[in-house]
Parts: C-alpha cells; sequence; structure tokens
C-alpha cells in the first residue's frame, strides 16, 4: 500500500547522482530512533507519530505530517499551526511522505522539488477520535479528528477539507475547543516566531548538528588572528527577510580561541585565548573563562573520541549591577579589582570548529551548532543556576507581553556560568526592544538567520538602540566652574572627510553630565598629560562648527575614546543633550565614526559596506576614481551632494514596494561605480528616466537633451540625423544621470571608438506567460550548449526582470549586419528544433508556456540593460552576471535587488581571488563568426550536422 502512495513523491525527487536529495527515498529506512520516546497506544502497539516541518521553500510554509496506513499524510500550511480556537489556517493536501522523513533536517538542493531549508518544529505522537477505522473514514470523507502528542502542540484538533478550488484539496486546520478546559488561550503564533526553525527547532544533539554542518564548511588550518563583524545601526527593523534578534550587551567583544590539540608545544594544547575586538590579548584579565574554554573544549575533544582541531568562537565579556542587568561601569570594576569570577562570557557564534571554517556556512547553522555544544557538553563550573527578578518570577499565565519580558529578563540577569549561549527570542522586534530599553537594557541585535560571517560592519547584523548611543573620540575639555572639580565638560569628536577627501577631525560637540566625583577627578588625570601645548583647535579639528568660548578649550591628543547616549544631532553635526556612559579601552579612536541610522530595507543599507574592488581592472579604476575625482560629501537633512553632484529631493520614494528613495538609487549608482563603469565604458548608453516614481511616467532617452546631464559625454554624428549620443565615464556622470532620475541603464553592442563593430552579441531570453523558472534554466542552457557546439564561449547574467541574457564576447570583425543574421539564425534554429522549449516570434501569442529568443537586440541602435543596472520594477531587480554553475540556484531573473545586492557583492570583493568575479574571463575571450560557424549553423538548420574538422 505505501510503495503506491508514495509513487508521486518519488516521482517529484532526484535521489541518485552528484548533486541528488538527501531527502529519504521512501525505502526499507529504520525509523526506529524517530519513534524512540514517542509511547504506545491502546494494545501496546507504537504510537502514530507526527510531525511539522518548517520548509524555507520559494514560499515559507509548515509542513504537517500524520502517519497513517504506513506512510505521512501530509499537509502544507502557508501560516503554520494556530493554537486559537478561533483561527483557522489553510492547509493544502500534498502528496503522501515516507514514514522517514519525519525525522528529515537539512537541505533540499536548488534545482529539486521544494529547495530550500527544512527543520523540525515540533514532533510527538497523535491519536485518531475513534481509533484507527475513524482515522481512516475521516481522511477519506474530509473530517479527521485527533489529539496531538507534541513537544509544542498539544490537546485535540481537527482537519476539515473544503469546496475551496486548487489545484490541490484545500483542508482547514483548527485548534478544537477543550470541552473541560474551555477555550485555549493562544500562545505565540507560528507565524509570528520568524526563525521558529533556525531558533526554536526541537533540542539536537551536537553530533548530529557537527555532522549536518560540516559538508557546507571549509576544511583549513585554525587561524591564528580572527576580526569581528560588526552590526550596523538602523532606524527600524527590516520586514524583509528573516532575522533573529539578541539582547544587545553592555560589555566588552570577545573572539574566543581554543587552540589545537596538534599545538607543538603541551602547555598550548587546547589552551584558551581571548581577544578584544582590536586583537589585544585579553587572557590574563579573564583567567577562569580561558580556563573554563580549555576545559569545555577538552570536553569536547574527548567525547570525539580523537585530537581536537581548535575553534573560535565569537561572543561578549558581561557583568551585572545589582539590579541584575548587564553594566558596564561593573564590568570595568570587576577587571579593576581582577575579579574575574563576577564576569559571564555569552558566547553567540561559533567560527572556527575542528578543523572547519564555519564562516560561509549560515548563521542558524553555527548558532544551532553552538547552541547543541553548550547544552550537550557541560561548561567546567556551570551550575546551570540562574536568578530572576519579580518580572522573570511572573507566572506563566501572564499575558504574552509579560511572558517576553519575563524571558528577557532571565536572559539579562546573571547566570553562576562563566560560560554561557546567548539566547534569541521569538518575540516581534519592536516589542523586544521595549522590554529591553525597560529592563534598562542597550538594545537588541538582529541577525540575518541565512547570512555567512563576514569581518567588519555589514548590514546582515544590525543593531537597534533604546537611545541613541555612541562612542566618541575626546578631543578635548573645558575647565570647571563654581564649586565643580576636574574639568568643566568634555569636547568630543568623530573621523570624518573634508572636502577635499582628507581625513579629519570633526568637531561634535560636548558632554558634561553623567560623571561621578571620581571620574572626574580620574579623567582630569588621564586628560592633562595628553593637553597640547600652544597649537590652535583648527590645526586639530576641522569643518566643525566654532564653539563660542573656544578660548576656555583646552584640545588633547585624540587617544581616548568616551561612549554618550546623546537625544539627536543638530542639522551642524552638533549633539543635543549628551551624557557620559563610559571610556571604551577596547575600542581604538582611528575607527570612530558618526553613526547615522539607516533604513533597513534600502540601498543604503548596502552603502556603509566597505567599497571594495574584486579584479585588477577594478583595482585600477577605483584609484583613478580616487585620485581623480575630489568626491565631496555633505550630508543634511533636506540635501546631500555626492560626487559632485548636489541631489534634490533626496527623500523622494522612488519603489513604494520596497520603501526606497532617490537618494538609495544615487547611492548605490556611487558604490556600485567600480563595476558598473567597466560595464559601460565607451558604450552609447539609453536611460530609462523615471521623473516621480518607478510606478508612474517613464521615458527612454537614447541621445543627448538640450538639458545635459551633469558629466555626461556627448558624441556627435555617431547616430546620423540624430542628436549626439551618450556615454557615461565616471562617477560623477552615474550620479548626474540618477539625479535626473534615471533608474535603468541600457548600453549598445559596440564601443564609441568601432561604432560599427559589434564586440558582443546578445540573447534575451524572456518567458512567455505560465512558463515555469525551471524551464527558464533549461533554455539557457540550452542556448550555451548549441553555441559551444559550433564553437562560441558565452557568459549568463540576469536581466533584473523576468528572464535571462547569454552573452557572447566578439573581437571586433564583423559588421552588425553579420551579427544580426547570425543571431537571427540562432534563435530561428532553437525554436525550429525544440518548439516546445523556444519562439523566435515577437507577440505574447506567440510565446505562451515557451522562451522568447530575442535576437532583435543585435540590430544597429538596439540595446541590452547593463550589467549591474537597477529596473524600474517593483523591488528594483538588479542585472547580475553569474557563473553557469551558479544558475541551478537562481530564484528568477530579480534574484538579486537593492535591498540584497550586498550580499553577492561581498562574495565578489576578495581582491585578489579574480575568479571570484563570475565573468573574469569575458576580456579574455577572443573569437568571432567565422564562415565556418556559419556553414555549420546552416546545415543544423537544415538537420545536417557536420562535426568540427
Amino acid at each position: 500500500m505505501a510503495e503506491d502512495y508514495l509513487a508521486t513523491y518519488r516521482g517529484k525527487r532526484r535521489f541518485v547522482g552528484a548533486s541528488a536529495t538527501r531527502e529519504p527515498d521512501g525505502g526499507s529506512v529504520a525509523v526506529t530512533a524517530w519513534r524512540k520516546g514517542s509511547g504506545t497506544r491502546a494494545g501496546g502497539r507504537e504510537a502514530l507519530l507526527y510531525v511539522v516541518q518548517e520548509h524555507h521553500a520559494s514560499s515559507h510554509h509548515f509542513d504537517f505530517r500524520l502517519e497513517l496506513d504506513g506512510t505521512l499524510k501530509s499537509w502544507a500550511i502557508p501560516k503554520g499551526p494556530s493554537e486559537d480556537p478561533a483561527v483557522k489556517r489553510l492547509a493544502v493536501h500534498v502528496e503522501d511522505h515516507p514514514i522517514a522523513y519525519g525525522s528529515f533536517e537539512g537541505t533540499i538542493p536548488a534545482g529539486h522539488y521544494g529547495a530550500g531549508d527544512v527543520s523540525i518544529w515540533d514532533k510527538g505522537s497523535w491519536e485518531p477520535e475513534g481509533g484507527l477505522a475513524a482515522a481512516r473514514e475521516g481522511y477519506r470523507s474530509g473530517k479527521l479528528v485527533f489529539r496531538l502528542h507534541g513537544q509544542r502542540l498539544h490537546g485535540s484538533w481537527a482537519l476539515v477539507r473544503t469546496r475551496m478550488r486548487g489545484k490541490q484539496a484545500q483542508w482547514l486546520l483548527l485548534k478544537e475547543r477543550e470541552s473541560k478546559e474551555g477555550t485555549v488561550k493562544p500562545r505565540a503564533k507560528a507565524a509570528k516566531a520568524t526563525v521558529a526553525n533556525k531558533r526554536g527547532r526541537v533540542a539536537e544533539n551536537w553530533q548530529d548538528v557537527w555532522a549536518r554542518v560540516k559538508p557546507h564548511a571549509v576544511r583549513r588550518g585554525c587561524p591564528e588572528t580572527m576580526k569581528p563583524q560588526l552590526a550596523t545601526l538602523v532606524a527600524a527593523a527590516p520586514e524583509n527577510g528573516t532575522w533573529s534578534y539578541e539582547i544587545k550587551f553592555d560589555g566588552y567583544r570577545i573572539l574566543a580561541q581554543s587552540r589545537p590539540a596538534a599545538s607543538k608545544a603541551k602547555e598550548e594544547r587546547h589552551r584558551g585565548r581571548l581577544f578584544t575586538r582590536q586583537q589585544n590579548d585579553w587572557t590574563a584579565k579573564l583567567p577562569e573563562q580561558a580556563d573554563a574554554l580549555r576545559g569545555w573544549t577538552e570536553a569536547i575533544a574527548k567525547e570525539m573520541g580523537g585530537p581536537f582541531g581548535g575553534a573560535w568562537f565569537d561572543g561578549e565579556a558581561v557583568s551585572y549591577n545589582e539590579t541584575g542587568v548587564p553594566d558596564f561601569q561593573s564590568l570595568q570594576n570587576a577587571f579593576d579589582a581582577d575579579r574575574s569570577s563576577h564576569i559571564v562570557l555569552y558566547l553567540f557564534d561559533v567560527l572556527y570548529f575542528h578543523g572547519y571554517d564555519l564562516r560561509d556556512v549560515p548563521l542558524f547553522e553555527r548558532r544551532a551548532l553552538l547552541r547543541a555544544l553548550l547544552a550537550d557538553i557541560p561548561v567546567p563550573g556551570d551550575a546551570n543556576a540562574t536568578k530572576a527578578t519579580d518580572l522573570a518570577r511572573a507566572p506563566a499565565s501572564a499575558t504574552r507581553a509579560t511572558a517576553s519580558k519575563r524571558k528577557a529578563a532571565r536572559v539579562a540577569y546573571a547566570a553562576d556560568a562563566v560560560i554561557r549561549f546567548s539566547d534569541d527570542f521569538d518575540a516581534p522586534p519592536a516589542e523586544l526592544l521595549s522590554h529591553a530599553c525597560a529592563l534598562s537594557l542597550e538594545g537588541v541585535i538582529g541577525k540575518r538567520i541565512d547570512s555567512a560571517y563576514r569581518a567588519g560592519r555589514t548590514q546582515s547584523w544590525i543593531k537597534l538602540k533604546c537611545r541613541r548611543r555612541q562612542e566618541f573620540v575626546i578631543i578635548g575639555f573645558t575647565e570647571p566652574t563654581g564649586s565643580r572639580r576636574g574639568f568643566g565638560a568634555l569636547l568630543l569628536g568623530v573621523n570624518a572627510k573634508d572636502e577635499k577627501g582628507r581625513s579629519v577631525l570633526r568637531y561634535a560637540g560636548r558632554v558634561g553630565t553623567g560623571f561621578s566625583a571620581a571620574m572626574l577627578r580620574s579623567l582630569r588625570s588621564s586628560i592633562d598629560k595628553l593637553v597640547y601645548k600652544g597649537t590652535s583647535r583648527r590645526q586639530r579639528v576641522i569643518d566643525g562648527p566654532v564653539p563660542r568660548d573656544a578660548a576656555m578649550m583646552h584640545w588633547i591628543r585624540p587617544t581616548l575614546v568616551a561612549e554618550c547616549e546623546f537625544s539627536e544631532w543638530t542639522r551642524n553635526g552638533v549633539l543635543r543633550q549628551a551624557s557620559f556612559v563610559q571610556l571604551r579601552a577596547d575600542k581604538s579612536a582611528k575607527d570612530i565614526v558618526r553613526e547615522d541610522p539607516q533604513m533597513p530595507s534600502h540601498s543604503r543599507t548596502i552603502l556603509s559596506e566597505t567599497k571594495r574592488s574584486a579584479t585588477g581592472g577594478r583595482r585600477h579604476l577605483a584609484a583613478q576614481q580616487d585620485a581623480t575625482q575630489k568626491v565631496s560629501r555633505k550630508h543634511s537633512a533636506s540635501s546631500e551632494t555626492i560626487a559632485g553632484v548636489r541631489i534634490t529631493h533626496p527623500d523622494r520614494v522612488i519603489d513604494t514596494h520596497s520603501g526606497a528613495r532617490k537618494i538609495d538609487l544615487v547611492r548605490y549608482c556611487e558604490w556600485i561605480a567600480p563595476w558598473l563603469l567597466l560595464e559601460l565604458a565607451g558604450r552609447p548608453v539609453s536611460l530609462l528616466r523615471v521623473p516621480a516614481d518607478i510606478a508612474g511616467e517613464s521615458f527612454f532617452q537614447k541621445h543627448a537633451p538640450t538639458l545635459s546631464i551633469p558629466h555626461v559625454m556627448q558624441h556627435a554624428k555617431l547616430d546620423p540625423g540624430h542628436p549626439p549620443l551618450l556615454t557615461l565615464d565616471n562617477v560623477a556622470a552615474l550620479v548626474g544621470a540618477a539625479q535626473m532620475g534615471t533608474v535603468e541603464l541600457h548600453t549598445w553592442n559596440a564601443r564609441v571608438d568601432s561604432i560599427e563593430k559589434p564586440d558582443r552579441m546578445v540573447f534575451d531570453l524572456d518567458p512567455g506567460a505560465g512558463l515555469s523558472w525551471k524551464k527558464m534554466i533549461e533554455a539557457a542552457q540550452l542556448t550555451r550548449a548549441f553555441l559551444e557546439e559550433i564553437g562560441l564561449r558565452s557568459f549568463c547574467k540576469t536581466s533584473g526582470g523576468k528572464g535571462l541574457h547569454v552573452v557572447v564576447p566578439l573581437t571586433r570583425h564583423a559588421v552588425w549586419g553579420t551579427v544580426r543574421d547570425f543571431s537571427q539564425a540562432v534563435a530561428q534554429h532553437l525554436a525550429g528544433t525544440l518548439p516546445e522549449h523556444f519562439s523566435a516570434k515577437m507577440g505574447e501569442e506567440n510565446r505562451k508556456g515557451k522562451v522568447f529568443v530575442d535576437y532583435l537586440r543585435n540590430n544597429r541602435g538596439a540595446s541590452t540593460v547593463a550589467a549591474y543596472s537597477l529596473r524600474a520594477r517593483p523591488g528594483l531587480g538588479i542585472s547580475i552576471p553569474i557563473n553557469w554553475d551558479e544558475l541551478t540556484s537562481i530564484r528568477g531573473g530579480d534574484h538579486w535587488t537593492l535591498a540584497n545586492i550586498h550580499e553577492r557583492m561581498a562574495d565578489l570583493a576578495d581582491a585578489s581571488v579574480v575568479e571570484n568575479d563570475p565573468w573574469h574571463d569575458y576580456t579574455k575571450t577572443h573569437q568571432r563568426i567565422t564562415a565556418a560557424m556559419r556553414k555549420r549553423l546552416a546545415d543544423a538548420r537544415k538537420g545536417v550536422w557536420r562535426e568540427a574538422n
């Protein structure tokens, strides 16, 4: 019976081959391990199995499965189960799955049915009301009533088939009202648990997690140093993507290394070493944590039964005040008194483990491993005893808000362990931030659960603060007045660039509150040693507003860092209502810059990434820009000047779908310039301009207008009978075009220095209505294969819209007509040979369910959207070059957008690895359309294929 039920399941999956799915094939697979602990039902028989799996496929959903007659009957629930009896969830009936699927977790490879991450959200057993016979009848007739005994879900439930139309039967899953207990009070809904499978998965054995993680890691020796990933301050939590949120601790960032067992010196084996973010060795300052780390990793090695290959962990050293809240002054006091036992090292990431670099493994898998390690192998001295405040002791029947506060309080409160796991939360980020602020915490940290670990400040980690708070360089002080001792106020600064691009310290205001009497005395003693003698302010601080009482100020060498709270920045770049918090000995003065909250879902989140170029050509271009262009960035609330171009109406929203503004578009053009300008260099460009927003009026500009665009080059006489053609050859031109409302950039297939000789041939693969993306991938692969058969190498890029572009580089030999005719013959051959896949005729009626091979891009004067250009479509997709090997992992022509492009570019940013550029061989490909190729193509169209000699 089960064999027949699983035919559909097997037909949708590939279980053999190099890229086979790891899903169970439904054969004879033992399920004893999964059944263990599930109990028995009447008559001593094993309990029927139940599981809910969270599935991050093309659309996020939950798979609800019940064992019946040898298979798992399965329903896909888009919003997840709800424990509120008043809420009914749509449950789409899908094919039966094998029993062994109930223990499956992992990643279904791209290109496979259901590609994406799968994890167990809940599991246990179920009891059909009325027994098995009633269950079979209920399943057949469309009403199945049962009780769940899961780790999350309990009680009486029902699945009811509806008459709603759909490709598959539409059921409803609902929680029954309990007759004895009344209405069950709803707990946090599954749909709101944005990281349920990544954070709240059923507890796993650490070795099982390690077995799952290791294949995705890179084997290499244990690094001697490690640089931390840093979070970017944002104004609000992002609405897109899947994020986890942790408490932002008020402590010292610590990178912890466990030395590998293979270390030459015996005393170094498994030795714990602790470093600050500046790579200062603080092992001696945290001896108990270092000893605990060594003992813990020795215990791990013992469990592994062999030499341990070392590890790196990321965390924060924290101490608590008398109210149980992380407090930096308490931490300083603990260091001053050599009381490391009063310090807790919270670990939140594992970067390297047992010979494998995990930094490219998704965050949720890294944290799953760390969580399992700390849960399964106790840290020496860990009593697992947690103190609790009155809030933390609130009754379990309290409101959801109180429950969230209670959980936050438990984590915020000190534990007896010196090494602990930094947990994350399933509450909405705004609610969590509110509770964190109520508990006098600093804020929360958000992390994309699918992100890799990247050193430096990135947008995959964000921070939301209770009050504006950041570090400043202490650049001077004023004398005290009245009865005050020490000093009057500290003068603060931040590192910045002046109008000529030089590094300067910019005056940021003063802070005179928040100091204890002891701190006033101690700080005065320190700053007196740093006072400049006979040096004017203007020689030390550039471009800041001159304080009226400058004569009363003393300027000092900028080496000390102060953390301050404040209400806001003024238009002149000066702090308002600043209050001193603490000195930061762990942070370098040269790294302190102004932190402005960013909009999380726009390109501004991209542009705080470090500008890096990935190939020699791009390095040269970037250096040339830095040397020849004096880029001015004057930030204000109303306007900005970027690359010498004044940006008007910077906050005008150009895409209501993503919320992206005009200034986000401009910043993207500036940021992507090292890549985009190489694509534009010397090519006539057409501009798609949007005066208001992409949903409104737009127009296509091919020639120079009466009103010139700043810094755009004009080329007369190249297009006879028309105004000059345009090229964009530098950053200022890109920014100028964006200032004039340009969203899309389309380029010719030739350059202005040889306008009649195309240097490329483009096939624009455009999907017809109803075509699946899988068919698009197949079409691109078939196009590539045919071109290779006739001797032409091709490259692929996403269109940023619905399709793909296959680009063939050419030496400048053939004229326009030759290239156009050849491309037309290729398109017609594909359509004639594979009519079920391709069409070479224009018009929607000719491409339904097919791919239109648009060869008309190869006409003189025609253009194709440039690589790295935005598209004027909802979400602002971007045309991105890809490796052919990447094609099966791409989910659409708009796979990359303004919201996630920084993730793509981060992968290309290592300038030492040229192969990171998917088109690194493009300029090295020298080929032309030959007579032999034309002959082979003609023979192919006649059905007479001649092999190459």
